[in-house]
């Protein structure tokens, strides 16, 4: 899958189902993985990475809290932050999430199986 096709599909189960992506899907994510990758592709810097690291809360390996945050419940290290939520800042995040599942033979079939078990 491309990663437009990934991001539709997240969009689309989104818009059917009236649900978070993520409080579903997180389960299936390492939020180690995702923060190396976005690490390496200068989505994050060295020192919000560090912060990951270095948290020791249960957020700090939540998908949400990893890639998308909003009203002030924000950790350093997310990749997409805001003290509101905007459309805008959601699509930009999940368009970097789809870049990284479509980069992953894994990821992809995480999320295959994921939309097998909760289809829309």
């Amino acid at each position: 899958m491309t990663k437009e096709e990934i991001y539709q599909t997240i969009h689309n189960w989104e818009q059917e189902m009236g649900e978070d992506f993520f409080d579903y899907f997180g389960a299936s994510f390492k939020a180690s993985s995702f923060m190396c990758w976005a690490l390496g592709r200068g989505y994050i810097t060295v020192e919000q990475f560090n912060q990951w690291e270095t948290d020791k809360s249960l957020d700090s390996d939540d998908a949400g809290s990893c890639v998308y945050c909003c009203y002030g419940l924000c950790k350093p290290y997310a990749v997409v932050a805001e003290d509101d939520w905007t459309e805008e800042n959601q699509e930009k995040a999940y368009r970097i999430f789809a870049e990284f599942v479509s980069e992953s033979v894994s990821y992809q079939k995480k999320l295959k199986e994921f939309l097998e078990e909760n289809p829309i």
